[in-house]
């Protein structure tokens, strides 16, 4: 007994709409900067003395140089390891949180 290989129909393939060129997200060179004072006195020092060139604790950046778009009908993940940045990136989108420099 031979057993020949199933017949596959051809199907009605209905035409896929035009892609538009509707951009919905748009984040071009995100940064988000925070500071991280060692004590909290340095956090009043900062804001009395950085206008005379005094700068207290260091600078970390959360984000930095991130440029991305999304079009109408696109599906997109975000993910990383704790830390990443991942919740900033969504918070600057949603517009709780100001990007320190950037568009989005």
């Amino acid at each position: 007994m031979t057993v020949s290989a199933p017949e596959i129909a051809p199907q009605e393939t209905t035409p896929l709409s035009p892609p538009t060129d509707d951009v919905v997200i748009s984040v071009r060179n995100i940064g988000k900067m925070y500071r991280i004072y060692d004590q909290p006195q340095d956090r009043l020092k900062h804001m009395l003395l950085w206008r005379f060139g005094r700068h207290y604790g260091r600078e970390f950046w959360a984000l930095r140089h991130v440029s991305f778009e999304v079009q109408r009908g696109e599906t997109v993940g975000i993910i990383g390891r704790n830390g990443s940045g991942k919740s900033t990136l969504l918070q600057i989108i949603a517009g709780t949180l100001a990007p320190t420099e950037g568009d989005a």
